[in-house]
């Protein structure tokens, strides 16, 4: 009977473990966190979405959002956050440069430059699409520029389900609760982005740990932050000009590494200490995909100027890994 009894139990305490590790990956399945998804590859691993939609077939609904923001939406369980730049009736007094073609492109800040920005975080009902609530985290007139296809709100924010953080680059980064409060908020300084082409590079999250790559024309760093007060864990100097890719944080030999695409180098950072775990020769210039991880396999790719492609075996990656085997093509 005390057998009995004790298989029972074991088997009770199984089933609640398994219940708790099945309701803990629904969660992270659904929830979309971050720039690219839930393991920043674009995936959704519970995805079933329609083939066919239109403005009116397959939409649950829509709603207008002020402004312009390129970021991309995160979703924690029912609510939807957005970030965008709205331009408001506050004007400023400031020399328009003339405007330039460059490569077929138009550089210049253009009239929403001489505009006051009010820089928005929204969070919306992900069910019946009401907002429910909008914070303004800062109103300023931005003295860059920024691609005509582009925008001032074009970084993406991150949550882990507690606290949002809303990263507007040069406008900087606002740790907020789900209630729409601003807890901490951190300013970076003033990018200088090649050709007045704005900004773009989205924070990466991991455990108590926030990281933002600061590529641009003036001195670059990588910056790891502590999630819960904003302050610097570790500023890494780093010789790069400007690039647009994110942040990936990768696993490998039992550390975790912050890996970084750019024009000169890739790199591999522990996260702890900062030190360069791997390195190897760079992608083309003005870098912006973001690279991928996949059963220990490392892509990365870039495309202007020139293109490149390359994926990397992070079991082998150690120190110079140009011409060894842990690349495994390129």
């Amino acid at each position: 009977m005390i057998r009995y009894s004790i298989f029972f139990t074991a088997l009770i305490c199984f089933f609640i473990q398994t219940v708790r590790a099945q309701e803990i990956l629904s969660k992270y399945n659904l929830n979309w966190p971050q720039w690219r998804g839930p393991k920043s590859t674009g995936v959704a691993l519970a995805g079933n979405p329609p083939i066919e939609w239109s403005e009116t077939k397959n939409v649950k609904w829509k709603i207008e959002i002020p402004g312009k923001g390129h970021s991309t939406p995160i979703i924690w369980e029912d609510k939807v956050f957005i970030l965008t730049a709205v331009e408001t009736d506050q004007k400023i007094e400031k020399e328009k440069p003339e405007a330039e073609e460059s490569t077929g492109r138009r550089r210049m800040p253009g009239l929403e430059a001489e505009s006051v920005l009010d820089f928005v975080v929204m969070a919306i009902n992900r069910i019946d699409g009401s907002v429910l609530w909008k914070k303004s985290v800062i109103q300023e007139a931005p003295i860059d520029g920024t691609h005509n296809m582009g925008s001032w709100a074009s970084n993406s924010p991150v949550t882990d389900g507690e606290h949002l953080y809303a990263y507007f680059g040069s406008r900087g980064l606002y740790c907020m609760d789900f209630d729409g409060n601003i807890l901490w908020s951190r300013d970076f300084g003033q990018m200088e982005k090649k050709m007045s082409f704005g900004e773009g590079s989205s924070p990466a999250l991991h455990n108590d740990k926030i990281v933002v790559l600061w590529d641009h024309e003036g001195d670059s760093f990588l910056y790891i932050l502590d999630k819960k007060t904003g302050k610097d864990i570790l500023k890494i100097a780093r010789d790069e000009a400007t690039s647009w890719s994110s942040p990936l944080i990768a696993n490998a030999n039992g550390k975790d590494q912050v890996i970084t695409s750019a024009t000169k180098q890739i790199r591999s950072y522990d996260i702890e200490t900062g030190d360069i775990i791997w390195h190897d020769t760079g992608m083309t210039s003005n870098v912006i995909p973001h690279p991928i991880v996949n059963q220990g396999i490392l892509y990365l790719m870039s495309g202007f100027r020139g293109n490149a492609i390359k994926a990397i075996d992070l079991s082998k990656a150690k120190g110079n890994i140009n011409g060894t085997d842990a690349i495994v093509w390129e």
